[in-house]
């Protein structure tokens, strides 16, 4: 059973993740002003914390950190109205695993499904706000790792968590050639399991939208 901690007031929110069917949680809500030593043990004791970010107005990213230090293996949901693209990057540097910008149920159930397999989730409205940023950093970040259009195809379908036999089958080329892309992008990125390759990826302009 997967133990999950809320903190938000969104009472929305709230009822849709009572509401998920498709994964086995014991859910606790925590106040964001409740004492810290029931809320560090608390966190100590979650696999996941869906976060409501607006309730801590200036101190989100540090409340991200403080959480993080407490519990390493904590995989963290945000949830929050529209933000700054640089703010949105910071969050993820300091080590949320998905961000939404919105509470309705496809939404969250599937940004849970995704950071339980080990992924980062990404909202289509997150991509929205970070697209004009890509755009003009995308030259100069890709400057770092060239990759090859193929390469990049492949290594867009690594990010939405395909294998490389589902991504041979999508491309029409063979599980080999699938695999010798994956090498490649290994190779040239110095990054091997497919979160931390997620993150590199977003981080240096590499996806394709």
């Amino acid at each position: 059973m997967i133990s999950l901690s809320i903190i938000s007031n969104n009472k929305e929110v709230i009822d849709i993740i009572y509401q998920i069917k498709t994964i086995d949680f014991e859910i606790k809500r925590m106040n964001q002003r409740g004492i810290l030593s029931e809320k560090k043990s608390l966190i100590n004791y979650s696999d996941i914390l869906v976060l409501d970010i607006c309730l801590f107005k200036n101190h989100a990213l540090n409340t991200i950190i403080k959480y993080k230090q407490y519990n390493k293996s904590l995989k963290i949901l945000v949830i929050s109205g529209p933000s700054k693209e640089e703010e949105i990057r910071k969050y993820f540097r300091a080590g949320i695993d998905g961000y939404l910008l919105d509470g309705n149920e496809y939404h969250i159930e599937a940004a849970l499904h995704t950071i339980i397999s080990g992924e980062y989730y990404f909202s289509d409205e997150l991509v929205s706000i970070v697209m004009s940023g890509l755009t003009k950093s995308v030259h100069s970040r890709s400057e770092m790792v060239s990759l090859t259009k193929r390469e990049k195809e492949v290594l867009n379908l690594i990010v939405e968590g395909f294998t490389s036999k589902q991504i041979a089958n999508k491309l029409y080329i063979a599980e080999s050639t699938a695999d010798t892309h994956r090498k490649n992008i290994v190779t040239k990125t110095g990054v091997s399991n497919s979160k931390a390759l997620s993150k590199y990826a977003y981080e240096h302009g590499l996806l394709i939208y």
